[in-house]
């Protein structure tokens, strides 16, 4: 049991990660798409 979780939190963890680096990324590239698009939904 605290195995599965052990590997489930540790997937979940990667996964997050990759997003986070994703969006990082994405953030230094195109700021100015970022900010529109952060603008629409959350004004």
């Amino acid at each position: 049991m605290l195995e599965k979780l052990k590997y489930f939190i540790g997937t979940v963890g990667w996964f997050l990660l990759a997003i986070v680096l994703i969006l990082g990324l994405a953030y230094l590239l195109f700021p100015d798409l970022i900010q529109n698009v952060f603008n629409t939904y959350f004004n």
